[in-house]
């Protein structure tokens, strides 16, 4: 368990970096070859676990001792990087509530499973009409990762692989409802959630809640991305059935915090927050 000492922003470390506990999941063990032309997919360490696992009871008492205890030492060596992990993830408490400082960034689901880059805008329409995740970096332009991190689908925040790292969730609407009441309400709360700097147009709030909330774009289901960065969108994991998900956003010329049900689909591209169990 991770004690954070109590302060207004917790944590340290590069912001959002290694957030998924088990490391080794994403390492690639067979690179991809072609074979009489024909071209091999990558397998990862986890998957390449996951097949012998199948396996273990038809193998020697030898083979079984020495795959079990591979098991064993991922496990141990998985729980220390979780612990290394929640550290470097940074929080600011607002209210009783304790919210990630960054907007996500993960390419992987909480069991390892990678989630897919859509970056052309058949794609992301694509994972759009079979409901399956995907993420991408606004303008598919990765140098905008450092300050605006990712944006994704609504599928990969509800995908029951798991999109948060331990120990945190994505927020419900209710949670972001809370988190408005605390700050003042809805008419108030906007500025009081938009980073002091960064927004268009005088548009800056004042930070108040430290929740530093930046304008990081929005991918429509077809594809194409929101042309001026004027707005932060973020998304909830509330559904409203059957083609909708709660959303809440920050414009650069108001002080509100608003909220969409209707008029982004869950094939939508928006930032992230997480929020601690």
């Amino acid at each position: 368990m991770v004690i954070y000492p109590r302060t207004k922003v917790r944590g340290c470390g590069e912001p959002g970096a290694a957030l998924s506990p088990f490391h080794f999941t994403n390492t690639v063990i067979y690179p991809r070859t072609k074979v009489r032309g024909r071209q091999l997919p990558q397998v990862t360490q986890a998957e390449h676990l996951r097949e012998n696992i199948k396996n273990i009871a038809h193998q020697p008492m030898r083979t079984r001792f020495l795959y079990l205890t591979t098991i064993i030492i991922l496990v141990v060596q998985g729980a220390f990087n979780l612990s290394i992990s929640q550290s470097q993830i940074r929080t600011v408490e607002i209210g009783k509530q304790v919210w990630t400082l960054d907007n996500f960034q993960v390419e992987t689901f909480k069991n390892g499973d990678i989630i897919p880059e859509a970056r052309t805008n058949a794609e992301w329409e694509k994972a759009y009409k079979e409901g399956k995740p995907a993420w991408c970096f606004y303008n598919n332009d990765p140098t905008y990762e450092k300050e605006l991190r990712k944006l994704y689908n609504w599928f990969a925040v509800n995908d029951p692989r798991g999109l948060a790292p331990f120990g945190f969730h994505v927020p419900s609407k209710e949670e972001w409802d809370e988190m408005m009441v605390f700050l003042g309400g809805q008419k108030v709360a906007g500025k009081k959630l938009k980073h002091s700097q960064g927004w268009p147009e005088n548009g800056n709030g004042s930070n108040e809640s430290g929740f530093s909330g930046l304008p990081g774009g929005m991918r429509y289901y077809i594809g194409a991305f929101v042309k001026e960065r004027k707005y932060g969108h973020w998304w909830t994991t509330t559904p409203l059935p059957p083609f909708y998900a709660w959303q809440y956003y920050l414009l650069h010329s108001d002080d509100a915090l608003g909220f969409y049900s209707l008029d982004f689909g869950k094939g939508a591209g928006m930032s992230v927050r997480c929020i601690a169990d």
